[in-house]
């Protein structure tokens, strides 16, 4: 059973009674109501259940799968909310019960493909190179979302729209202009696969931040191979930049606390402070106003080409200058999509900047 939640109930145990009444009243043949951990009791004995009965239908469906797969994760996305159920020796093995439980420990999340607000995946998303806040208003709902990349399942969205309109493609993307306090043709749409890895990053985690800068980075130093000289054999030995020196910087090469880092200087850190405490990332200079000197970045430089490749749990990219030099950075595959989005943000928004765009320098 599942519905027993709605507000044309007094609580979950009269909407429990009231659904089993109806049941035995309409339904053809002998009429059984599914307990969960109870079994099948009859609709009379329902009320009495109403705690194994009240929504059990995700423990009905991890134990069909548990007939057919001792162990798994069952992985059950609807229309409003996405169960997360472990199957042990064949039976389900949630850590919660009820809704209640079942939000405690996670494995109830409230995002569906159809009637989430947009809201519950995360409280900003990309727009043109910078982050903005969504609207927590019901101007547009999942549905929208799915439907612009392509993956909302034919008939899978049987509620009416947000605006009570249509749900064409032009219709979605008005509504999701709307979320963000925008009219549509303010830029073009994104693209499937940008919006495709919006979507499910915010599934896998909803972020509790606010909005950040364009330039982001990592709440803490990536990791990379221990030495030098073991960066550098990570590098296919036959990649040249356009000038045609050998881009893979020399183990000598690489900069260290004494010498100077492709972009200029480090910040020196100040004598009253370790260097454990010094400023790691952009948020953390926050914290340090003063007295770390103010970084100074070199003039633009042509790009020649960028290398990337694969290193352990991170991406390592080569950038390469026209004038030959290269620098090397170690991102997370989260920086990576978010740099792809802030590029296709970039490049699909006006050459010149409009009244209230973004910066120059974005």
């Amino acid at each position: 059973m599942t519905g027993e939640l709605t507000d044309c109930f007094s609580d979950r145990t009269d909407g429990v009674a009231q659904l089993s009444g109806w049941a035995r009243a309409n339904l053809p043949g002998r009429v059984a109501i599914y307990a969960g951990r109870g079994g099948f009791v009859a609709p009379e004995a329902a009320e009495s259940c109403a705690a194994d009965i009240a929504s059990a239908n995700w423990h009905a469906t991890a134990a069909l799968v548990g007939r057919h797969l001792a162990e798994g994760l069952l992985v059950d996305i609807g229309s409003t909310t996405a169960d997360l159920i472990p199957v042990v020796a064949g039976r389900p093995a949630a850590s919660g019960y009820s809704d209640a439980e079942r939000l405690e420990t996670g494995e109830l999340v409230y995002t569906g493909v159809v009637r989430s607000h947009l809201v519950a995946l995360g409280p900003d998303a990309p727009w043109r190179g910078r982050r903005t806040r969504l609207m927590a208003e019901t101007f547009a709902n999942t549905a929208d979302l799915y439907r612009l990349t392509g993956e909302l399942p034919e008939g899978a969205d049987q509620q009416h729209s947000a605006d009570l309109k249509g749900k064409s493609i032009p219709e979605s993307e008005t509504r999701l202009a709307r979320t963000i306090g925008r009219d549509r043709g303010r830029a073009r749409p994104p693209s499937g696969g940008r919006s495709r890895r919006i979507s499910r990053r915010r599934n896998c985690a909803s972020s509790t931040t606010p909005p950040r800068p364009c330039c982001r980075a990592p709440t803490s130093r990536p990791t990379r191979p221990s030495s030098p000289a073991a960066r550098a054999r990570s590098w296919p030995s036959g990649w040249r930049s356009a000038s045609g020196v050998p881009a893979a910087p020399s183990p000598t090469s690489w900069p260290s606390a004494s010498r100077e880092a492709p972009n200029g200087p480090r910040p020196a850190v100040p004598p009253s402070r370790s260097p454990s405490s010094a400023p790691r990332t952009f948020r953390d200079l926050k914290r340090f106003p003063h007295p770390i000197p103010e970084t100074r970045m070199r003039p633009t430089q042509r790009l020649a080409r960028i290398l990337a490749t694969r290193s352990g749990d991170g991406i390592e990219l080569a950038i390469a200058t026209a004038t030959g030099e290269t620098l090397k950075v170690l991102a997370t595959q989260e920086q990576i999509d978010m740099l792809v989005d802030e590029l296709e943000d970039i490049l699909n928004s006006p050459t010149e900047d409009a009244p209230g765009g973004p910066p120059e320098a974005a």
